[in-house]
C-alpha cells in the first residue's frame, strides 16, 4: 500500500473514532440527563401529573441511551461480518471501478484471463492522460493475462463455450494491444525525456506480463480495495459475481494479494523463456518491448 493510501485509510479510521467517540459521549451525556430527570420527579411527587411527566421523560432517555449503545454494538458487529460485499452479478462491474479509480489510484494491479476490458479501455479512451500519470504521477501498474501458448487455455475455452482456436485469438488479441499501448508510451516517453521532463522520483512503473498457469479468478486492485470473481465452470466470467474487499477484511484481503503476487513472481511466462515481460516500463530507462516473446505468442495470429 502506497504512503498516500494508509494515509488516506488512516484518515478515514481517525474520522470513524472520533465519531464513535462523539457519539459515545452524547449517549453518556443523555444517560446521566435521564437519572437526572428521574430523580427530579421525586422532587415534585406532591405535583402528580408533573413528577410523572418527568419520571416518564427520564426513564425515555435512560432508556435512548441504553438502545443506542446496544445499536451501535451491533452495527458494528455488522459492519465487520459485511465488510466483503457482493457488488453485482457480472463481471463488468469490474472494468467499471477500473474506469473510475484508475484516475485518482497510486497502485493498480489486474489479473484477468485476456484483459480485454483494460487493455481496450488505454488505447479507445485516454491513454495519453494514463500514460501521463504513469509518467509524471507515480502510477505503478501491473498487468497479467493468461498466454496463449499455456495448456489452461483450451480447458477455459471449453468452460466458456468457445472454440479453443477462437479463444487463443482473444488472447493474441491482447498480446498485440499490449505491443499497441507500448508503442504510444515510447513515442511519449522519448518526447518527455527529450524535453527534459522526466524526473526519476515522478515517474512511475507500467508492465505486462502474461502466465502459464490458471489465474483462478479477477483481481482488481486499486490502492487499498480489491474487487474479485472466480472463474467457474459453467460458463463466461463476465456472467459471475463480482465482491468488493477492503483492505480491513485483512485475511481475505492479503490472501488475495499474495494470490497475484505469487502469479507475478513465480509462474510468469517470461521467466520460464528468461527473455524478460512483454512491456516494461521502470520509471526511468526506456519501455521495453519483448518483441520475440510477442512473436512467439501470436504465431497463430499472423
Amino acid at each position: 500500500m502506497t504512503a498516500r493510501a494508509k494515509w488516506k485509510a488512516a484518515s478515514e479510521n481517525s474520522a470513524s473514532v472520533i465519531v464513535g467517540s462523539l457519539l459515545e459521549v452524547l449517549d453518556i451525556l443523555i444517560l446521566l440527563i435521564g437519572i437526572v430527570v428521574v430523580l427530579l420527579s421525586d422532587v415534585f411527587d406532591n405535583l402528580r401529573i408533573v413528577s410523572r411527566l418527568l419520571e416518564q421523560l427520564g426513564t425515555g432517555l435512560v432508556t435512548a441511551a441504553i438502545v443506542s449503545v446496544i445499536l451501535r454494538i451491533i452495527a458494528g458487529r455488522t459492519r465487520d461480518k459485511t465488510s466483503v460485499q457482493v457488488v453485482t452479478g457480472t463481471r463488468q462491474e469490474i472494468e467499471r471501478q477500473y474506469r473510475v479509480m484508475k484516475r485518482d489510484a497510486s497502485e493498480i494491479s489486474i489479473l484477468a484471463i485476456a484483459l480485454t476490458g483494460a487493455l481496450e479501455d488505454i488505447l479507445a479512451n485516454d491513454a495519453d492522460k494514463f500514460l501521463e500519470r504513469v509518467l509524471f504521477e507515480r502510477l505503478q501498474v501491473r498487468f497479467i493475462f493468461l498466454s496463449p501458448g499455456s495448456a489452461y487455455a483450451r480447458i477455459r475455452a471449453a468452460e466458456e463455450g468457445m472454440e479453443e482456436s477462437a479463444f487463443k485469438i482473444s488472447l493474441e488479441t491482447s498480446v498485440e494491444r499490449s505491443a499497441l499501448i507500448y508503442q504510444q508510451l515510447k513515442a511519449r516517453y522519448d518526447e518527455v525525456r527529450a524535453a527534459g521532463l522526466l524526473a526519476r522520483d515522478k515517474s512511475g512503473r507500467f508492465e505486462i506480463r502474461v502466465i502459464d498457469a490458471c489465474p483462478h479468478c479477477t483481481i482488481f486492485h486499486a490502492d487499498s480495495t480489491i474487487y474479485w470473481g472466480l472463474y467457474t465452470s459453467r460458463g463466461r466470467g463476465y456472467s459471475d459475481a463480482v465482491l468488493k474487499v477492503p483492505s480491513d477484511t485483512r485475511e481475505l484481503y492479503s490472501q488475495l494479494v499474495g494470490h497475484f503476487e505469487s502469479l507475478w513472481n513465480s509462474h510468469s511466462d517470461w521467466q520460464k523463456s528468461n527473455s524478460g515481460p512483454l512491456v516494461k516500463f521502470d520509471g526511468w530507462e526506456t519501455p521495453r518491448l519483448n518483441e520475440r516473446l510477442i512473436t512467439r505468442l501470436t504465431a497463430g495470429h499472423q
